[in-house]
């Protein structure tokens, strides 16, 4: 027993909709309300009727508790009674079954929720009853026994999955169904008699695979109905695993483990692994592998659980081919934090023997390196996981890229040497500066470039996909293309499974001006996280407009912005896009919503040349479509951009990019910016609305709001002559 736990005896009983997904999939909104009919008017009122409870419910299941054993069978019996009735006459696409599994056994109790291998037993013995039946556990048998009026069949000791010993289970046979059901007992073990020795065999060679009552339960997958053409090699798609420790705060810990596992598997070439984003949109869902496998196109789910209570750690995790709706195997991992890089080696170990991979040698001796350890302290790894949850969550709420680097910093301050952790401070202060997030970070931008930059080099004295991906963006933003693509290339090979890397590419190859090798890679990338377009379509946009696809361009960055529509940029390839397509009155509202936008984050309406400038394109051919499409739109030429009054255009100006250009100022970094206002100095801000409410340095003011025009008149309103000024840019408008 666990710390904290607490445990009862309890009578389960577990229902499950038989075919529900082929229902649903015949008539989707009388499916449920029919489901609900039933609910209403038969099977909640029963279960109130013998003193039970609904725990949960689980899309077309249930999780009742009964205090009696023989108040849960009689209530199962009555509804098995009540829904054969209701069914009477019906067609087979209307017929709503279930079946039923009863155990008396321990459980874990957590709140209203119950879980333990009490629960576990109740769901096996489901899986083995007919459409219309109720099946028994040996416990719950001797509790009704000489209590009811229907008879009982003896199954015999069944092996289930995830359950120590052998489960000796009981049919109860209802009303003219005992014919019927050796008929089709006699049919099922028939068409699953191999599997049966395969069991056997199992067992006397100690294998842990395992089939049977969930060979029954899975629906399989067809092809026929897959969204996606399915690879030409084993495809895989890992669920987000359940978190069963009792705290919904270890979520980021179950949930980094296994994208460590997707990771690992990604890494090597001879699978197909769905990514991270699009496995986890059935995070908290109740689906069916079936379901998953014909949404993203894989033929193989892996799907389980973590379970944390101090340094303990449980992980019940299994392997299911959806296509024949058998588990490949399925296993139980107990351990410590220490153990915890072993484990996660055991299990990727397993998956790829068990999908007969063929390894490239380099990804032999990785998969069969057991005990490989990131760190020395569980703690400082754990730190990461949360570092990377917060990471996640930076575009809900910018503050979390604050929370991320001190996890970070935790980490590195528990191990030193953690290379993982310097990679992922990388991480933080280039995606925060890359967002104009860099105030929050109490740096200027370049100052949060350079720390990037000097993590990242600590970092990849072991090379990593990220490290390498990392690079190639920052090549990429300094114009480097051809360099930033060879970064791509070598973040590919560490993790071909990878979409980031693809898109990383194919953004490099569209501003080197190699759009049409882009759309390859996009379509790569998209292939790998089918569930997540949404990143993609302003890279598929600005690829096509490159080629000249200007129709396919503008429906793309119109999905981007209805998802993003704060996005600047996206606007601005819109609007290019228009003028080409002679599209005058769409331009010209696309032209008024930026600038209105502009005008909210405190910057100069729209140019050309501001826009041009800032494209960073390799190809002088690029450069003039994009200035042209900007033109035929109407976006007024710019350039640049003198300041407003004389008497300060001796040292402030801005450039065609719209950058502040001041001469003779010394550039200082933020800290020293902080370092000034101690010393009584003024600070303004020169940065537009958006970037000062993104973050701004405590006690300076911002400029926009404070001077007003900037102009050595209304300077002097606000600041005495003696009293020294210092104007923070950071490098941005």
């Amino acid at each position: 027993m666990l710390p904290g736990e607490e445990r009862r005896l309890a009578a389960i009983v577990e229902a499950d909709v038989v075919g529900y997904s082929r229902l649903v999939g015949l008539d989707e909104e009388g499916t449920i309300a029919r489901l609900r009919a039933h609910r209403a008017e038969l099977i909640d009122p029963k279960i109130s009727e013998f003193d039970g409870r609904i725990v949960k419910t689980m899309g077309d299941g249930l999780l009742l508790e009964f205090h009696s054993v023989v108040n849960a069978t009689r209530c199962a019996i009555a509804i098995q009674a009540g829904m054969a009735a209701r069914n009477a006459g019906a067609d087979d696409d209307r017929r709503i079954e279930f079946r039923i599994g009863i155990n008396l056994g321990d459980v874990v109790v957590d709140g209203d929720d119950i879980y333990g291998d009490g629960v576990n037993v109740a769901a096996r013995l489901e899986a083995l009853a007919e459409p219309g039946g109720i099946c028994l556990s040996r416990s719950a048998r001797d509790q009704v026994l000489d209590r009811l009026d229907a008879p009982l069949e003896d199954l015999g000791m069944i092996e289930v999955k995830n359950i120590a010993r052998p489960v000796q289970v009981f049919r109860i046979v209802l009303d003219g169904s005992a014919a019927a059901g050796k008929a089709k007992r006699s049919a099922r073990f028939h068409r699953y008699g191999i599997a049966a020795v395969v069991a056997i065999v199992v067992i006397l060679y100690s294998y842990d695979v395992w089939f049977g009552d969930d060979a029954l339960k899975v629906e399989p997958a067809t092809v026929e109905r897959m969204a996606h053409a399915l690879p030409d090699k084993p495809s895989v798609a890992v669920l987000p695993f359940d978190n069963m420790s009792g705290d919904k705060a270890q979520d980021y810990f179950a949930d980094g483990m296994i994208e460590d596992l997707i990771t690992d598997l990604s890494k090597i070439s001879g699978l197909f692994v769905i990514a991270r984003n699009s496995t986890f949109t059935y995070k908290g869902r109740a689906v069916k592998v079936q379901q998953v496998a014909e949404d993203l196109g894989v033929r193989y789910v892996v799907e389980g659980s973590v379970r944390r209570s101090g340094d303990k750690v449980r992980i019940n995790v299994q392997l299911i081919d959806a296509l024949s709706g058998h588990h490949l195997w399925a296993e139980r991992y107990d351990g410590t934090m220490a153990d915890i890089f072993d484990l996660q080696d055991r299990i990727t170990k397993k998956i790829v023997t068990a999908l007969a991979v063929t390894l490239l040698p380099g990804e032999a001796k990785a998969t069969t390196a057991l005990g490989r350890k990131e760190t020395d302290s569980p703690a400082a790894y754990d730190a990461v996981l949360l570092g990377w949850n917060y990471l996640r969550l930076t575009r809900v709420d910018p503050n979390n890229f604050v929370l991320a680097r001190a996890q970070f910093e935790k980490a590195l301050r528990l191990d030193p040497d953690y290379n993982r952790a310097h990679l992922s401070m990388a991480a933080v202060y280039w995606w925060s500066a890359w967002q104009e997030q860099y105030v929050r970070m109490e740096v200027a931008f370049q100052e949060g470039v350079d720390l990037a930059k000097s993590y990242l080099k600590t970092a990849m004295r072991t090379p990593s996909a990220l490290g390498h991906r990392i690079r190639a963006e920052m090549y990429r933003w300094e114009g480097q293309f051809d360099t930033a693509i060879a970064e791509t290339d070598l973040a590919i090979a560490l993790d071909p499974n990878n979409p980031e890397g693809y898109g990383a590419k194919a953004s490099a190859q569209t501003h080197a001006g190699q759009a049409a090798r882009a759309l390859k890679n996009l379509a790569i990338a998209d292939r790998l996280d089918p569930e997540n377009l949404k990143p993609n379509w302003l890279r598929r946009g600005k690829a096509h407009f490159f080629l000249g696809h200007n129709d396919e361009a503008a429906a793309l960055l119109r999905l981007s912005i209805s998802a993003e529509p704060e996005f600047s940029t996206t606007y601005q390839y819109l609007i290019a896009a228009y003028g080409h397509l002679g599209r005058k009155a769409e331009a010209k509202a696309s032209i008024e919503t930026l600038n209105r936008l502009r005008q909210s984050y405190g910057d100069n309406p729209f140019t050309v040349e501001f826009a041009v400038g800032l494209a960073r394109l390799k190809r002088k051919k690029d450069k003039e479509y994009y200035r042209s499409g900007l033109q035929k739109a109407g976006v007024e030429p710019g350039g640049d951009v003198e300041s407003t009054k004389l008497a300060l255009d001796s040292f402030v100006s801005r450039t065609k990019a719209g950058y502040f250009n001041v001469r003779g100022a010394t550039t200082v970094i933020a800290k020293e910016v902080k370092a000034l206002l101690g010393r009584g100095a003024v600070v303004f801000d020169m940065r537009g609305s958006k970037a000062w409410g993104a973050g701004h340095l405590d006690g300076a003011y911002h400029a926009n709001k404070k001077i007003g025009e900037f102009s050595k008149e209304n300077l002097a309103n606000v600041v005495k002559k003696t009293q020294p000024i210092a104007f923070y840019c950071s490098g941005f408008t």
